[in-house]
């Protein structure tokens, strides 16, 4: 009786550890909206797990985006879970991503409620490093590398931080434009924009996700 017992209880368990991996096997596409545009992911599942995942289409910028594209998917395989951490500087397209797979996982018939649930995950202890400088600059964009340059050159021994694996920034993506107008630049080649042509046109750059008292005062 008691082996009965045991045998029943841990069937029931195998049963609810893998109801959110239920699914009809085979490759479902859903897309969602990225920073830039629409992402595409392609899903792969077997019936009880995710086999793969795949950005196949998608518009982001180029350097800024590849840490979300290459990272996330591999991250949702080996987890089996919609609960894993998005790219540092890229978390919309991260987002994109996961909410297309997301929509893709839920076509395949997973129980979407339980993906999501974070999964207990093992973490290195962390280490402290202790290191003595004149100048600590948060931040490698245009103008973090532009004053670490400066206090290095004044004598000043600096530490420049970053937290994506490239640096640049934003400016990284600079065209050469002077986002300005009515400037003498544009006055002097008879181009003439109005604050709200350069308003909407900023804002419509960025998918209408700036601060629309930062963007007026950054034209102004």
């Amino acid at each position: 009786m008691k082996k009965n017992v045991f045998a029943l209880l841990l069937a029931l368990m195998l049963v609810v550890s893998s109801g959110a991996m239920a699914m009809t096997a085979g490759t479902y596409e859903a897309e969602a909206q990225g920073m830039m545009g629409m992402v595409k992911v392609a899903v792969t599942v077997s019936e009880n797990a995710i086999e793969s995942v795949e950005v196949v289409a998608q518009n982001e910028t180029p350097g800024l985006s590849d840490p979300a594209i290459a990272n996330v998917p591999a991250a949702i395989v080996a987890a089996q879970s919609l609960a894993v951490d998005t790219a540092s500087g890229a978390t919309v397209t991260s987002n994109a991503i996961l909410a297309a797979a997301e929509a893709a996982l839920s076509a395949a018939g997973a129980d979407i409620e339980a993906l999501k649930a974070a999964a207990a995950v093992e973490t290195a202890e962390a280490k402290t490093i202790e290191i003595t400088t004149d100048v600590v600059v948060l931040g490698a964009g245009g103008a973090g590398v532009a004053a670490a340059v400066e206090a290095y050159d004044a004598g000043a021994q600096v530490v420049l931080l970053e937290k994506m694996g490239v640096i640049g920034g934003t400016t990284a993506t600079s065209q050469g434009m002077v986002g300005a107008y009515e400037s003498k630049y544009t006055k002097e080649k008879d181009v003439h924009y109005t604050f709200e042509e350069m308003y909407g046109n900023l804002m419509n750059n960025a998918s209408y996700r700036l601060d629309p008292a930062l963007t007026a005062i950054t034209i102004e």
